[in-house]
């Protein structure tokens, strides 16, 4: 076990010093490294699903209520192991771009739930961001990967 423990921790520490991941887990400089990959999620968001990046700028709904712990987690607070890890392979198949690949994730997940924001209820929309349905999963990995090809196809891999 301590051999599996070792190999678990090396691989994790690369996952993290070799990814953006590292960016969320800043504490320097007020987190501005933390605040500067929500703007980019922000900005993914409004390209491509202004109307509900209007809605949420409108209400005051910061990325950081809801999206923070998507990517500082990878999903983990969202969903139980078995689904958790359908999604953390699809996100280290997009090696070296995983936390973009999760922002087309957290993309998708927004997308599903739209019908359900509501234009005048802030704390409703809060809650069903943080509290996403995890029997979904499939249909959301499998819009992301549409997305993601869509915007990527031109990329060489």
């Amino acid at each position: 076990m301590d051999v599996v423990e070792a190999v678990v921790y090396h691989c994790f520490q690369n996952l993290v010093t070799a990814t953006a991941l590292q960016e969320l887990y800043s504490v320097h400089y007020q987190s501005q490294a933390i605040k500067q990959k929500l703007n980019e999620f922000d900005k993914l968001l409004e390209k491509k699903n202004n109307k509900v990046f209007t809605m949420l700028s409108q209400q005051n709904i910061s990325s950081f209520f809801y999206a923070f712990r998507w990517f500082n987690l990878l999903f983990a607070q969202e969903y139980d192991l078995p689904d958790l890890l359908v999604i953390w392979d699809a996100l280290l198949a997009h090696q070296p771009n995983l936390i973009e690949y999760a922002f087309y994730i957290g993309l998708c997940q927004i997308k599903d739930v739209e019908s359900k924001l509501l234009s005048t209820n802030s704390s409703a929309n809060i809650s069903l961001l943080q509290n996403l349905d995890p029997s979904r999963n499939q249909i959301i990995l499998r819009n992301a990967k549409k997305l993601w090809v869509k915007d990527h196809r031109k990329e060489k891999f």
